[in-house]
């Protein structure tokens, strides 16, 4: 996979979020379904979400972008409906609406659970990486791994890593409660995919 910072309309990505050393992203079954609502309210006409993907360490969003303009679409119509105002710069670069949503949803997310977990500090080590697939072939490879439980690192050191231990201990089971699965179904897999790699590459492909 290759990380990239800006993204284009219509591309497919795969985004990552991790926890700072020795915090948990999600401590319980409570923290994944409110991160899930907060993805829902802040994502929901920007992103069409294929895979979700959680662990003690962070969370990996497999989705789609809409269209450019139907991001500044939206994007205008939810500042009409809040009385705020439009900035020039989110609709000459769309991507960066996406941005501000999953920072304000970071915020948020880190905000509640310091609350109820009665901590202080970082939570997240970063706001989010952002990646595309380069082939199929390793689309395919990395669901492979994740749908059998492979682990989402955030730290490369053992000492700075907390164990996935107490009540969410089984992350293959969890996942399949909690995942997301696009609505299009085998059809995405088969037709829609393949082309949506090759031409989230081919965005980032072409001299700038």
């Amino acid at each position: 996979m290759k990380r990239v910072h800006e993204l284009k309309g219509n591309g497919f990505y795969l985004f990552e979020s991790l926890s700072s050393a020795n915090s948990k992203y999600f401590q319980d079954r409570e923290e994944i379904m409110l991160f899930r609502n907060l993805i829902t309210r802040y994502l929901k006409k920007y992103v069409r979400i294929v895979r979700f993907y959680v662990d003690v360490h962070g969370y990996h969003m497999v989705l789609r972008l809409r269209q450019s303009r139907t991001i500044c679409r939206n994007y205008e119509a939810e500042c009409e409906k809040r009385g705020k105002l439009v900035k020039l710069e989110f609709l000459e670069n769309p991507w960066k609406v996406i941005s501000e949503k999953m920072r304000i949803m970071k915020s948020v997310y880190v905000k509640l659970v310091n609350k109820k977990r009665g901590r202080e500090g970082v939570l997240v080590k970063e706001n989010y990486g952002k990646y595309y697939f380069e082939t199929e072939a390793e689309y395919d490879d990395y669901i492979a791994k994740m749908e059998k439980g492979e682990e989402i690192k955030s730290q490369t050191r053992e000492e700075y890593r907390v164990k996935r231990s107490g009540k969410l201990k089984d992350w293959v089971k969890l996942r399949a409660v909690f995942g997301v699965v696009s609505v299009v179904g085998a059809s995405f897999q088969d037709l829609v995919l393949p082309k949506l790699i090759k031409l989230t590459k081919s965005f980032h492909s072409q001299p700038t």
